[in-house]
């Protein structure tokens, strides 16, 4: 009957949508059979799987029959639900001569990793590309034997992705030595992107108006009427214009490198920045298999900025290597150019010629003046002056890169740009240095939009790592209570095959099979708050409570787990602390508390004490073991993070979980050091206010 019982409360167990599937389905078919007639282990397997926040699937028998949970349900697509239960052959005949080698090698006891693995999925109405990574692991039946394999996947579309513009981008960067023309360089990064960028025409204002000086991915005979007309707009307007119908794109001509045909794309004007005026126009396509979201969105724009520096940064170096023309038509070329450029002359650097661009970026007319004159203060131009004058003594031309300027405004303010600077001598014919050419490039834009893509990456990266730490972590906390169940399961029924064994082995082993039990539902009651917190469904249900109660509650439930580390426990606690809480939550706020202390100090005396602080009821847990360092005072709040050095069991979830927990009671908790060593844990709650 006991046994019936454990059948019915697992069954029950299949939570979510998935889950209620399974309970529906008719597994009478089913080679598995029934539900209460799985092998115990392959429910627990499923009812972990229902629960998890991430895709995963299991893949159970020979047949290797499909039982998977909510979030593997997306990635499935239109072969959901009909694939639910059935074998992996029926539902993925093209991917079964890879994969079914891999699942023989983990049958055999092998664990196989797989990264950034493409698969198609339908969860916003069409083919859409998204990359997994994912691993096999071999699953035990009852007796031990490995019957079953264990795919968990983890989404990395957004990492692969943006890594893949981050190259797109790299490449587009203007090239710090001559070579390739800008033209040819856009063309071949983005003929290397076919699926972010499946075609591109760029289109560059010249003498004749806009015409194309490039394209990538489409053939000259391809492109119709409406996508110049679009770029047209876009440079007129100097703002985005999308090309959405279909035979407006590219009518019946297919491009891009997936099945479906490109039949969406967007035109942007080629600028540096949005006050800049454009240079040209960039058509690009839209992948049929991405969604145009904001990022996206972003991706395109770079890609038109970038163009636009690798054009200015062309022009620039086709002056410097025309210098006999400059010197013919100096005046012409400094009133043509887009490039800020002045020309300083003596050694008080007076600014003999400047083009409307440099004034522009300087913000003040120079003509004439000094350089230590030009805002009526040496201050904004000190530390360009000792620069300049060693360019013009040496005769050495100086390249300064990302150099802050702050310009003043007439309205009393400043603007902080970071600047590219060429100071180059000009000579007359016999060699001697008569003044000083300045070449200023703002690269402001630019550098804000590459540390934000830096910042971007190392946020990325934190968040790997802290996946991978966590992944690790838990794998070998559940690993370590699993393979205990399994021992006291072994030794159970080596003790109950003995006459004379089962009356005298049955209590002990249920007590050792419950603690473990226990310790991995723990486990996952933990990972599932998490869920809950980020989900922001953790759900609070208020009672009137007393914490000094509820703590008393909470030690006495750990009193022979206290003896036997020998932590003797010395209560102090004050009377009539009440309050409105979720009696559930604080218990397990003050449980995670005092776990921590009996994990880090065994063997030491815990103090633990209530009082009351003006409207707030104190608790105090005090332990007599190492001590945190100020360091790890916060971060031990955060979720997976453990104090540094503490070799200690757990998934560093119990204090983030409490802290959220009394954060949504209107309380706190922090840590510091107890006078005389150990650690100490201040937790407040608000009071329940007195009727007037």
């Amino acid at each position: 009957m006991a046994e019936q019982g454990v059948e019915q409360e697992s069954a029950e167990a299949f939570d979510g949508p998935v889950g209620a599937l399974m309970r529906a389905h008719d597994w009478s078919r089913s080679v598995l059979g029934p539900i209460e007639g799985w092998p115990c282990s392959l429910r627990s397997y499923v009812t972990m799987i229902l629960r998890l926040p991430t895709p995963a699937i299991i893949f159970w028998g020979t047949d290797q029959i499909q039982l998977y949970n909510d979030g593997y349900a997306t990635i499935m697509g239109p072969r959901h639900p009909k694939y639910l239960a059935a074998p992996y052959r029926d539902c993925w005949p093209d991917t079964y001569p890879t994969i079914h080698p891999w699942m023989e090698r983990v049958l055999a006891g092998e664990v196989i990793e797989v990264e950034d693995t493409l698969f198609t999925l339908t969860r916003h109405g069409f083919n859409e590309e998204a990359y997994f990574t994912f691993s096999f692991s071999p699953l035990r039946d009852d007796h031990g034997e490995i019957a079953g394999v264990l795919q968990p996947v983890v989404e990395v579309t957004g990492r692969v992705l943006g890594e893949r513009r981050v190259r797109t981008l790299r490449a587009l960067a203007p090239a710090a030595e001559p070579g390739v023309e800008a033209v040819r360089r856009v063309c071949e990064a983005l003929d290397a992107n076919a699926y972010d960028v499946p075609f591109s025409l760029l289109y560059l204002d010249g003498e004749a108006g806009l015409a194309l000086a490039a394209r990538s991915g489409i053939g000259a005979g391809q492109v119709p009427a409406a996508v110049p007309d679009a770029a047209a707009r876009a440079f007129a307007g100097n703002a985005a214009v999308a090309i959405e119908a279909p035979a407006a794109v590219l009518g019946a001509v297919h491009v891009g490198p997936w099945d479906e045909p490109t039949r969406s794309a967007i035109a942007l004007p080629v600028r540096r920045g949005d006050a800049d005026a454009p240079l040209g126009a960039i058509v690009l396509g839209i992948s049929p298999r991405l969604r145009f979201d904001d990022s996206y969105r972003e991706f395109f724009e770079a890609i038109a900025r970038e163009v636009a520096a690798n054009l200015a940064a062309e022009q620039a170096r086709l002056a410097r290597l025309d210098a006999e023309r400059v010197r013919r038509d100096l005046e012409e070329f400094f009133m043509q150019t887009p490039a800020p450029l002045a020309i300083l002359t003596g050694p008080e650097h007076r600014f003999a010629l400047s083009n409307r661009s440099y004034v522009d970026l300087v913000g003040v007319e120079v003509e004439g003046k000094r350089v230590v004159d030009m805002y009526g203060s040496a201050e904004v131009v000190a530390p360009f002056l000792p620069i300049l004058d060693r360019v013009y003594r040496s005769g050495e031309p100086f390249v300064g890169r990302e150099m802050p300027f702050r310009r003043p405004r007439k309205d009393g303010g400043a603007d902080d740009l970071l600047l590219n600077l060429s100071y180059t001598p000009v000579r007359r014919r016999d060699g001697v240095v008569t003044g000083v050419l300045v070449f200023a490039y703002d690269i402001t834009r630019e550098v804000a939009a590459r540390r934000h893509a830096e910042s971007l990456a190392s946020k990325l990266e934190t968040a790997v790592r802290a996946r991978d730490e966590f992944l690790g972590i838990a794998s070998h906390e559940l690993r370590t209570p699993l393979t205990a169940l399994k021992l006291q399961l072994q030794l159970g029924r080596r003790a109950l095959a003995r006459a004379d064994a089962p009356g005298r082995a049955t209590p002990a082993l249920l007590d050792a099979l419950l603690k473990q039990a226990d310790r991995l539902s723990r486990l996952v009651e933990d990972m599932l708050d998490i869920s809950r917190i980020h989900a922001g469904k953790l759900v609070l249900e208020v009672a009137p409570a007393d914490l000094s109660e509820l703590v008393s509650d909470v030690v006495g439930r750990f009193r022979s787990q206290l003896e036997a580390v020998g932590s003797p426990v010395r209560l102090d606690l004050a009377p009539g602390l009440g309050g409105e809480w979720d009696v559930y939550r604080v218990e397990q706020a003050i449980t995670n508390v005092v776990t921590n202390a009996i994990r880090h100090a065994p063997g030491t005396a815990i103090e633990v004490s209530t009082e009351r602080s003006g409207d707030r009821a104190v608790l105090v847990v005090r332990d007599h073991g190492p001590g945190i360092a100020p360091p790890d005072r916060e971060r031990i709040f955060m979720r997976f993070e453990r104090a540094a050095g503490k070799d200690v069991s757990g998934l560093g979830l119990g204090l983030f979980i409490a802290r959220e927990i009394l954060e949504g009671h209107g309380g706190s908790i922090r840590a510091d050091e107890a006078a005389g060593g150990g650690a100490r844990f201040v937790i407040e709650l608000p009071l329940a206010k007195l009727a007037a």
